[in-house]
């Protein structure tokens, strides 16, 4: 993984996806103290969120692998499945989006919504896997010639769906002529940090990345939205110790760094695949944990001072700046990926209590 595939996906999603816009905010730079803020507003991609640059470029991908290849298949009960429905309808394919028994209706009508086709599976494990094969089994339609499938499996943390992700780090670096300091990403599945920290690195490498994880964020529908390290459907290549410390990484012997990296992709809660935990190692230089406390005051915040809305991972990343100064205070520009702003209006509320 490089910046080469970045900007192939650059390219390549150039008309498909939305080249969102960057905002300051004076309220932010004020109460963290620093000279500038800079978000990346990803709630206002198409879908309302980041996932649709990593999807629409792993269709993309697909089917110039294979134009016979029409029916797209992922578990989500979230942004990745919107992302999906949407991406295939773009090139008249099918987006299948697998999801539990129970998953909300404002989920499944959103999904509707982009065209996706809904398919509801059993609450364990093995039922989905069962109802993912059943899906692809049933929309396959095999191509003697070339030797393919016209239907595929579109994993959470598949290559050109870091690539895609990465075009958001890389537009950021653009749109403010790489004049920041650092960059703080949401950790979230993981593949929206590993491109990023990999595009902005080569584009500025004194830069500074931090993942921002929420310490309370377990969430049981977690594996279900972004798979497991070891996923049980295969991941195709579709594309053609601490922080804030005093020495610096050039006073750092390269196998003091590198077993810091190494060390460093311990310290998320997140389960990362091979793939995404060797992009943190090689590109990212810590993580920053809030509380589910703080990410609601930046929710909240950001609600009232900025005036858009954002979801609980951009939350995660505006709390990161305000929260923890010890680190971040050696850095003048400071630049922040919104993830999206997918948030049900009922849960506003809940969310934007104190």
């Amino acid at each position: 993984m490089n910046f080469q595939n970045v900007m192939a996906a650059h390219k390549a999603t150039a008309g498909y996806v939305h080249k969102t816009p960057i905002i300051t905010s004076n309220a932010l730079q004020k109460l963290s103290n620093h000279e500038e803020v800079i978000l990346k507003c990803e709630n206002l991609q198409r879908t309302g969120c980041y996932n649709l640059r990593g999807v629409m470029y792993h269709v993309i991908c697909s089917k110039q692998l294979d134009l016979g290849i029409n029916h797209f298949v992922t578990h989500s009960t979230g942004n990745h499945g919107l992302a999906l429905a949407h991406a295939a309808f773009s090139f008249d394919a099918t987006g299948h989006v697998i999801v539990p028994q129970d998953t909300p209706s404002v989920v499944i009508n959103s999904l509707k919504y982009y065209n996706g086709e809904v398919h509801r599976c059993g609450p364990s494990k093995e039922d989905r896997i069962r109802l993912i094969q059943k899906v692809m089994d049933d929309n396959n339609v095999s191509n003697r010639k070339s030797g393919t499938n016209s239907c595929v499996y579109v994993h959470a943390q598949d290559k050109a769906i870091i690539a895609g992700n990465g075009t958001a780090g890389m537009e950021l670096m653009l749109q403010t002529d790489g004049r920041l300091d650092a960059v703080i990403v949401p950790a979230s599945g993981g593949t929206l940090l590993a491109g990023v920290a990999v595009a902005v690195k080569v584009m500025k490498p004194n830069i500074a990345v931090f993942g921002a994880e929420c310490v309370a964020a377990t969430d049981p529908m977690y594996e279900f939205e972004h798979g497991s390290a070891s996923p049980d459907v295969a991941c195709e290549d579709t594309e053609p110790n601490g922080l804030g410390v005093a020495q610096t990484a050039a006073e750092k012997s390269v196998d003091t760094l590198r077993q810091e990296r190494k060390n460093r992709v311990s310290e998320f809660s997140t389960p990362f695949s091979p793939l995404v935990a060797q992009c943190v190692e090689s590109h990212v230089d810590g993580v920053l944990k809030v509380t589910e406390a703080q990410v609601r005051h930046a929710f909240r915040f950001v609600y009232e001072r900025c005036k858009i809305v954002i979801d609980f991972d951009a939350a995660t990343a505006v709390a990161a700046l305000v929260a923890r100064p010890e680190v971040l205070q050696r850095y003048r520009r400071i630049g922040i990926l919104l993830t999206g702003g997918n948030v049900e209006l009922e849960k506003i509320p809940h969310l934007a209590r104190l």
